[in-house]
């Protein structure tokens, strides 16, 4: 799955986020319908995504995220 415009990616660190997010979808999209027929709060998806470190990268870093 291709989630991104390569004009936009200029770093490694930046491609190995776009392809975790990429993985990340792939993963999702394997419960999507589970989770909209029984309208269910996906928390697997937030711990998954909390794993593979998205949920700090806007966090600042003198607060422990990534501040990006």
């Amino acid at each position: 799955m291709t989630v991104h415009n390569d004009s936009f990616v200029k770093t490694e660190r930046q491609k190995h986020f776009v392809k975790l997010a990429g993985e990340l979808a792939e993963q999702f999209l394997k419960h999507v319908e589970f989770v909209d027929k029984e309208g269910v709060f996906p928390f697997e998806n937030f711990q998954a995504l909390k794993k593979a470190g998205f949920l700090s990268l806007t966090i600042p870093k003198q607060y422990g995220g990534e501040g990006i």
